[in-house]
């Protein structure tokens, strides 16, 4: 009788373990990566954009969420440089310009500045400014990669024809990634310069100094291309595409 009672209790063990088992394991069937506590997976808003009409250019565009607002910013100029040192950032010539907050890297003073400059230009008027070759670049006597000193690439959205210069920097000593959009003013001569722009200045002995001094020669390209810490950089000029290539327009 007790051999009976032994091998009863034993069987009931065993269909309590096995109900259990079954049980954890549709659990685990049934549930979303979203339950699972090491989750690791970005906020579902990470790439959220929003979309910023301003009215006086008749343009709009949009711009990853987590940017921040966007703002006019307050010290604009026209020719904003003194010297006429001329290299790859001859194009930076602008009337206003609006800007997003400061991208501020880890563990450093290093930071991004990221924004969009406007331009009036009457292609038919020389200045003060330098600005021979927007004049050129918007009336399409010249298309821009066939200048060898300033490294541009022909590119175009609806509505507006340009070139992007990837290497915008004063001796390759800041990580200037820049676009510059034409488009004709309606009944005018002149001609509407957007330059959607990035800007990364490396603050000295910083993370990102050490590395591209100590790994990459001082050589601003070739850090932003593979640097360990170029990572966020790296993000933030691929949002510049987005950013760029999606203003239009706005409809009259």
């Amino acid at each position: 009788m007790k051999t009976n009672k032994t091998i009863t209790v034993v069987l009931i063990l065993a269909a309590m373990v096995a109900a259990i088992f079954l049980a954890e394991n549709n659990s685990n069937k049934n549930s979303s990566p979203q339950d699972s506590p090491n989750d690791t997976s970005l906020p579902a808003n990470e790439g959220a954009l929003k979309t910023f009409t301003e009215n006086m250019l008749g343009i709009t565009f949009s711009y990853p969420e987590k940017w921040g607002d966007v703002y006019p910013s307050p010290d604009i100029g026209l020719c904003p440089e003194d010297d006429h040192y001329r290299t790859a950032d001859t194009l930076i010539v602008y009337d206003g310009e609006y800007k997003f907050p400061r991208l501020d890297l880890a563990n450093s003073e290093s930071y991004v500045l990221t924004g969009l400059r406007m331009y009036q230009i009457n292609p038919d008027v020389s200045n003060d400014c330098n600005d021979d070759l927007l004049r050129k670049l918007a009336t399409g006597e010249i298309k821009g990669d066939e200048i060898s000193s300033v490294r541009l690439q022909r590119v175009s959205i609806p509505g507006f024809h340009g070139v992007l210069n990837e290497q915008a920097s004063r001796l390759n000593t800041s990580g200037r990634v820049q676009y510059t959009w034409f488009s004709k003013i309606e009944n005018s001569t002149d001609y509407l310069v957007l330059q959607p722009y990035i800007d990364f200045v490396p603050y000295s002995e910083s993370p990102e100094w050490i590395e591209m001094e100590t790994s990459f020669s001082g050589d601003m390209e070739a850090y932003l291309a593979s640097g360990i810490t170029a990572e966020p950089i790296r993000q933030r000029i691929q949002e510049l595409k987005t950013f760029a290539e999606s203003i239009r327009k706005t409809e009259n």
